[in-house]
């Protein structure tokens, strides 16, 4: 009775016209069933949590369900490291609507940019191409990157010589950019705690340190994040 009473739940929110109550669940519970919603639903999800410990531990249950750890966000006011996570979904948001959020209720009325506002604010490095030095080094000041000897958290830059390292919030690891004269030679990817590559990019996005330095220059307010969202299956504990 009960799996038949969830099918039919599933089916209802797949058409997009229902409402849901659903009470008496673990807080394993409630990740397990949405792992099972996630696989028969398509689109945005939306998992608003009271407080940010609720959606700490939800999003650690989800890890444990989901295979597509790569789509699922983690939305927290005061999780170390968050600086610029708004930014990095939206972001994803630009190329991939198939994506699960867990949020807290204070996360999602935190200030964002618009999505013109991202367009404006971005800018392509790619491989091969002539960009001065001095230009991109300008350019990370203006976005509000601070400037260390060693590149270890999101909202660094260092350089020496021909080489800038960045951290980006945008990417899981810091970007280290080669130049060769006015060229750029190489874009890689490297980890901050033992300085060595990870991964080669033929191109990568400078974006601004977080949501504040985004709109400086377009002059656009910021809105609550829940506003600028897609619309999305959205499940509130």
């Amino acid at each position: 009775m009960l799996i038949d009473k969830l099918k039919n739940c599933f089916n209802d929110i797949k058409k997009g016209n229902a409402s849901y109550w659903i009470y008496g669940l673990t807080p394993e519970g409630k990740s397990y069933l949405v792992s099972l919603l996630r696989e028969e639903v398509e689109g945005g999800f939306l998992f608003i949590t009271p407080q940010d410990a609720q959606a700490e531990n939800l999003h650690k249950d989800l890890c444990t369900f989901l295979c597509q750890k790569e789509k699922m966000f983690l939305l927290s006011s005061r999780r170390k490291g968050s600086e610029g996570v708004h930014l990095r979904i939206l972001h994803q948001l630009r190329k991939e609507k198939n994506i699960l959020i867990v949020a807290s209720l204070a996360a999602i009325y935190q200030k964002v940019p618009s999505f013109s506002a991202l367009d404006k604010d971005i800018f392509c490095l790619k491989k091969g191409t002539r960009v001065s030095r001095d230009t991109l080094l300008k350019s990370l000041a203006e976005k509000g990157y601070e400037l260390c000897s060693l590149v270890e958290k999101v909202g660094e830059y260092a350089y020496r010589g021909g080489i800038i390292d960045f951290y980006s919030p945008l990417y899981s690891h810091p970007i280290r950019i080669e130049f060769l004269g006015e060229k750029i030679e190489s874009i890689r990817e490297f980890d901050p705690l033992t300085q060595s590559s990870v991964k080669k990019r033929e191109k990568v996005l400078l974006s601004s340190r977080n949501e504040i330095f985004s709109t400086r220059k377009s002059g656009e307010n910021l809105s609550p994040f829940f506003r600028v969202l897609p619309p999305s299956v959205v499940i509130l504990d």
